[in-house]
């Protein structure tokens, strides 16, 4: 859905990026903190100018926030309630509409590149997904 954003279009006599690449730059801009954040440190790990690291995380925010405002909603005054009272039924929470949870999924192989990104705090290499969901 993101790569048929206006924002990844690219004019017809350059040669742009593959759009999955300038995600995963953004989204390791996003995940990343202190140092590791760094535009700089960004450009040399993913072998790519610092223009591009910003330019890429721009094009995702862009495409994000003008699609978030379709697909990424709070619950109406009529569903809210319905969604509460199935939380509360299956879990016995109160008052909950949907839970955040984290979850690291083993790799089979260690990463080629940016290693030290993917070692976990369990000792092996990992990438991590945040997930977020209702009472379905």
């Amino acid at each position: 859905m993101l790569s048929t954003h206006a924002a990844y279009k690219s004019h017809p006599n350059s040669k742009s990026t593959d759009v999955r690449i300038q995600m995963i730059v953004a989204l390791e801009r996003f995940g990343s903190c202190g140092n590791d954040a760094s535009v700089g440190n960004l450009a040399k790990s993913a072998g790519i100018c610092e223009g591009s690291v910003v330019n890429f995380t721009n094009r995702f925010m862009s495409a994000v926030a003008d699609m978030s405002q379709h697909n990424v909603t709070w619950p109406s005054d009529i569903k809210s309630p319905q969604m509460k009272e199935g939380i509360k039924k299956l879990y016995g929470f109160p008052s909950c509409v949907g839970f955040v949870g984290e979850a690291s999924f083993p790799l089979a192989f260690t990463p080629p590149r940016s290693v030290r990104n993917f070692y976990s705090r369990t000792g092996v290499y990992a990438t991590s997904c945040l997930m977020v969901c209702d009472n379905k």
